[in-house]
């Protein structure tokens, strides 16, 4: 069945929310991707697996492109894919569509490989995917088929546990218990998927695993800057699909109601100028 764009396609909040996430978030994965290209040579096929739409390919790709024989998105939302190859103009991009958790992946990247005369993969991204997927070990052990020792696996994504604030850490610790609940009742969601990723690499093949780890702080940031932090990181969370079995909807609602109610003391905590708030991104570099 054909992925409808206009399903996933963002709200003008949460679009506005994206942009601010690029604004606070991408210079540290920024950062990673050029020590890692700094130890590449040229001639690279690059995929960014989980792309949508495009942009943050281009984003993340941007001044490496010279260092790129060609960049390939793969995303499962057809409509999404169809879009980014309209909007864009420079060659080394190329969108494709591709279902991660399909057996047919394997094939799609055998093929996409073959066409730019290229016997493994070089450099493979995947950001806030590997949350979302129900068997992200398997993805993990296709890529390691399809690599050598010149492959490099770089994975972003998040760990709820690496949050903590003071005052009223309870607070926070409850909504994230019951967030992880409402998503996995609507959308197979892993909030803890951070710390099972070097085991789950290791397990795949790749051998060597390094560890970044981004962090982002109220400290000493002006309340402006502080109401965007929760925008960020909270503002989705209020307002989560409704579950389409009918069994647990009673339940769901109850969960939404509380959790509505800790977002909302949450809100105002991050608007408290002793409001401590930290929290820590992994970004993995892996080898063969």
């Amino acid at each position: 069945m054909k992925k409808d764009y206009s399903v996933f396609k963002k709200s003008k909040n949460e679009q506005n929310r994206l942009d601010l996430q690029n604004i606070y978030g991408n210079a540290y994965t920024e950062n990673v991707i050029k020590s890692v290209f700094a130890n590449l040579k040229n001639d690279l096929v690059v995929f960014d697996l989980g792309c949508f739409n495009g942009s943050s390919t281009k984003s993340f790709f941007k001044n490496f492109e010279s260092q790129c024989k060609r960049i390939i998105g793969m995303d499962f939302v057809e409509n999404a894919i169809e879009e980014a190859n309209k909007e864009t103009r420079n060659e080394k991009y190329k969108f494709v569509f591709a279902d991660l958790e399909s057996p047919k992946l394997k094939n799609q990247l055998k093929n996409c490989l073959k066409e730019e005369n290229k016997k493994h993969l070089d450099v493979v991204f995947i950001s806030y995917v590997m949350l979302h997927l129900k068997n992200p070990q398997k993805l993990l052990e296709t890529l390691a088929s399809l690599s050598d020792e010149n492959t490099v696996v770089i994975i972003k994504d998040t760990e709820d546990s690496l949050k903590v604030c003071h005052p009223h850490n309870e607070i926070l610790q409850e909504e994230i218990e019951l967030y992880s609940k409402i998503r996995n009742m609507t959308r197979y969601s892993d909030r803890f998927i951070g710390r099972k990723l070097p085991k789950m690499l290791v397990d795949a093949g790749f051998r060597n695993v390094q560890s970044f780890e981004p962090k982002t702080t109220t400290l000493g940031r002006p309340l402006e800057q502080r109401k965007d932090l929760y925008k960020i990181l909270f503002s989705f969370r209020e307002n989560p699909k409704f579950p389409e079995s009918e069994n647990n909807q009673e339940e769901y609602k109850q969960l939404c109601k509380r959790n509505k109610e800790l977002l909302a003391q949450l809100k105002l905590l991050f608007e408290s100028e002793d409001f401590f708030f930290i929290q820590f991104t992994f970004v993995f570099v892996a080898k063969k």
